[in-house]
């Protein structure tokens, strides 16, 4: 996910929510237009916080797309990870606790909360090992000291 796609993957996800919890008060016989489920995303320096009606349920991290649950009011719970922005069409997001379409995320023993679980770690870039840049280094400057000629000279 790049920058550019993160506004149009959040806008579909709170679209997908919405429309969800929609769809469960309908099911569960009350009239959705009498009840507050809009969902809004403030976006935030590092996380988008994600309300549902009055409620705080989800914070996204701006930088990856990871979707966390919340211990309250915008405070991030590493340890409830759901997936990406990109993966958002594989849960049902209004329980108390997200499931997944496919029965696949592991619940606790005698309640509906999930497993912790974490985001996987971000792939490290490699970095130039310092030596070598140690070695450019000295090159270039052996390399300013056999030029003399090209240095100004002052009389």
């Amino acid at each position: 996910m790049n920058a550019t796609q993160f506004p149009t993957l959040l806008a579909a996800f709170c679209v997908l929510l919405e429309r969800q919890q929609a769809e469960r008060m309908v099911s569960q016989g009350l009239n959705p237009a009498l009840h507050n489920h809009k969902v809004r995303a403030d976006i935030g320096r590092k996380f988008a916080h994600i309300v549902c009606g009055t409620t705080s349920k989800f914070m996204v991290e701006v930088a990856t797309g990871n979707i966390f649950g919340t211990k309250g009011v915008q405070q991030v719970h590493r340890g409830h990870f759901y997936g990406t922005l990109e993966t958002t069409g594989e849960y049902f997001w209004c329980e108390y606790y997200p499931s997944r379409l496919d029965g696949k995320l592991k619940k606790q023993k005698g309640n509906s909360a999930p497993v912790i679980t974490h985001a996987p770690a971000p792939v490290a870039v490699a970095a130039e090992p310092v030596m070598e840049q140690m070695d450019l280094a000295s090159d270039m400057i052996k390399r300013m000291q056999n030029t003399p000629a090209q240095w100004p000279q002052y009389n």
